[in-house]
């Protein structure tokens, strides 16, 4: 006969071997003025020990746990998001017990419940059908777990290191949250499109926006630990969305239903909406982050060129006929003869503008560009491409 679940006696053991150990590790922390100096550091022992029978315990009862109205061996994500709202009620109510009997090691704790929710999401079933993060109880998991982060976080002190990177990690945990269901929206209306790849990267870039236009707003939390929403916070969203901008940028992102058109299209037009973001940035960079502000505007005019090119190769596809992979376009002489024709236009646009602002570090660039033009003329398209198009590549 399978025991009853939570009322069995396995359970109730570890329960009581866990709220023993965190009950001793309570005592020895409000009583460690009155204990030998060897005593005092065991709370850091019995802290740890009784969690790791709390969730132990709790992972354990949830797993043999079997949801009615599903079919035997259907994938479901039921006993995942349990085990998401016991961490997230467990860590909740250990936090208030420490506030009310100020214990400040108790609210250490707390600040697993991030990773908990990040390896919840990673560990969702890969063959689940049922679309969003709200199916299966997700819809009351996730957000009381985003409400016990976000009340931690306004109720913890005395740890500011940890503090500002769970700053940074709670609004990068939302940013998941939503782009992953607004992508699996996206993916059930318009399968195997490009849309769905297009939401990866909106939903970060609007997040970013977002904190971009509330920079030196007055309320918490962001006068709390501004560099984790403002600075480097900010910037490791940047970073992915660069990333995501260059492998996206090496897919055909055909538009479907909607034709293609240069620029004009669901893809291009995030990417374009990342690059003006990123300029608008290293345009004002957050005090601390000056000193960055030189490679940022190197990393930004390098992704810059490479998106240029990478929509080049699409425009070959679409316009051309060249099919993909990105391989076998950058080796059609179309493609050549238009990057020919792009980077001249570049370099010469790059050098006038440099010119007339006094700019010698982008005129030499531009002037480097023309040169590596010239070189590419004799080397690749004089021997490779065709007569007509090596006419108009040297025209």
């Amino acid at each position: 006969v399978e025991p009853t679940l939570f009322l069995n006696s396995a359970y109730l053991g570890t329960v009581l071997l866990s709220l023993a150990a965190l009950f001793s590790a309570y005592l020895i922390a409000q009583n460690a003025d009155s204990l030998w100096r060897f005593e005092r550091p065991l709370r850091w022992f019995m802290l740890p020990w009784g969690l790791i029978w709390w969730f132990a315990g709790g992972f354990r009862e949830l797993d043999r746990y079997r949801p009615s109205g599903y079919r035997q061996f259907e994938a479901t994500n039921v006993n995942e998001h349990l085990f998401v709202l016991f961490a997230a009620l467990s860590l909740a109510a250990l936090s208030y017990l420490a506030l009310r009997r100020r214990w400040r090691e108790g609210l250490l704790p707390g600040y697993l419940l991030l990773p908990l929710g990040v390896v919840s999401v990673i560990g969702l079933d890969l063959y689940w059908g049922r679309t969003t993060l709200f199916a299966d109880l997700g819809w009351l998991a996730w957000p009381l777990t985003v409400a016990t982060l976000l009340w931690h976080l306004r109720v913890s002190e005395g740890f500011p290191r940890l503090l500002a990177a769970w700053h940074a990690g709670v609004w990068w945990f939302v940013l998941l949250l939503v782009a992953w269901n607004a992508a699996a929206l996206v993916a059930k209306a318009l399968p195997h499109s490009v849309w769905t790849s297009v939401v990866w990267g909106v939903v970060p870039l609007a997040g970013a926006t977002l904190l971009y236009a509330l920079r030196g707003h007055s309320r918490w939390p962001f006068t709390a630990f501004p560099q984790a929403y403002f600075g480097w916070g900010w910037l490791v969203v940047m970073v992915y969305l660069l990333g995501w901008l260059l492998v996206t940028g090496q897919t055909a992102g055909d538009p479907r239903p909607l034709p293609y058109l240069l620029i004009v299209n669901p893809l291009e037009l995030a990417q374009l909406a990342i690059l003006l973001l990123g300029v608008t940035w290293v345009r004002q960079p957050p005090q601390p982050l000056g000193a960055l502000r030189n490679l940022a505007v190197a990393v930004i005019a390098a992704v810059g060129f490479l998106w240029i090119n990478l929509t080049a190769a699409r425009a070959v596809h679409f316009y051309g006929g060249v099919s993909y992979p990105l391989e076998v376009i950058l080796s059609a002489d179309s493609f050549q003869t238009t990057v020919s024709i792009l980077w001249t236009s570049i370099a010469l646009i790059l050098m006038g503008y440099s010119a007339r602002s006094h700019m010698r570090v982008s005129w030499l660039v531009g002037a480097a560009l023309l040169g590596l033009v010239i070189v590419k003329l004799f080397v690749i398209d004089l021997g490779k491409l065709d007569t007509v198009a090596r006419i108009v590549s040297f025209i």
